[in-house]
């Protein structure tokens, strides 16, 4: 992972690998959307937004089916590419994730960071963070989603190179779950590893969403150099959290699904 910052700053904006993923139809879509001033939660392609889950799930159009293509090259787990974002629990997260939404084409070139702390699991950390990925896809934006435990052991993969290229070349980037070291070898590994991720997508101006388990305050103990480059570019949510999963379980069962 050297040399982060020359290899990212020498990358075309828009990453090559998951851009290739498109097809003409998507990308006309986009463009004529724009320009009719079409909302892009609508479908720019059968102009429809179905009102109920089901509908969302089996929305069945080319732009509608380019974006679930997305999402899963995206690495979007696949609870949140079905997930309805209108029956989420209102939250800080989510306030915080529709604020970002509200102005996104400035807050993504503006490299506009998340950073959504809390003790308490199921506290919609990731959901807010996976709402933004989905709705940057739906405008063009590429991204990718990578658990922290993946990143710590992307050197060893075969296609460690070619990840890595995704990391640093996405708009869009979620880093999910964090987690505290718990040993001074760990320490060293997992601040090394987010501190030049972090560093190199600061110094290329893209926007970098974190989640993780922890305080905002052990954050800053555990990654000290990441907490500093990151209290230039972002937002830090660290909320007390309440569990939202035994809800979203039942709405999901209620629904048959």
């Amino acid at each position: 992972m050297s040399n982060l910052k020359e290899r990212l700053q020498s990358k075309p904006r828009t990453c090559p690998i998951l851009r290739s993923l498109s097809d003409s139809q998507y990308d006309f879509a986009i463009r004529q959307g724009r320009r009719a001033g079409i909302d892009m939660m609508l479908c720019p392609v059968c102009h429809q937004n179905p009102e109920q889950p089901e509908q969302h799930v089996n929305h069945d159009c080319i732009f509608e089916r380019t974006v679930q293509r997305h999402l899963l090259a995206a690495n979007v787990p696949a609870l949140f590419t079905q997930f309805d974002w209108a029956e989420r629990s209102l939250t800080e997260l989510t306030a915080i994730a529709d604020e970002y939404i509200d102005d996104l084409q400035a807050n993504v070139e503006a490299g506009l960071s998340i950073v959504m702390l809390s003790p308490s699991r199921g506290a919609g950390k990731t959901t807010a963070a996976c709402e933004i990925l989905e709705r940057g896809i739906r405008e063009g934006f590429s991204a990718y989603a990578l658990k922290f435990n993946d990143l710590l052991d992307l050197h060893m993969r075969e296609d460690a190179e070619e990840r890595m290229e995704w990391l640093l070349d996405c708009d869009l980037l979620l880093i999910d779950e964090v987690r505290k070291p718990r040993t001074e070898a760990q320490h060293d590994h997992f601040e090394q590893q987010l501190g030049e991720l972090v560093d190199a997508r600061y110094s290329a101006c893209k926007s970098m969403f974190i989640t993780g388990n922890i305080g905002k305050l052990e954050f800053e103990e555990a990654y000290e150099s990441s907490y500093s480059r990151l209290t230039e570019c972002a937002h830090f949510a660290d909320v007390p959290g309440e569990n939202f999963r035994p809800m979203a379980g039942q709405r999901r069962l209620a629904r048959g699904l």
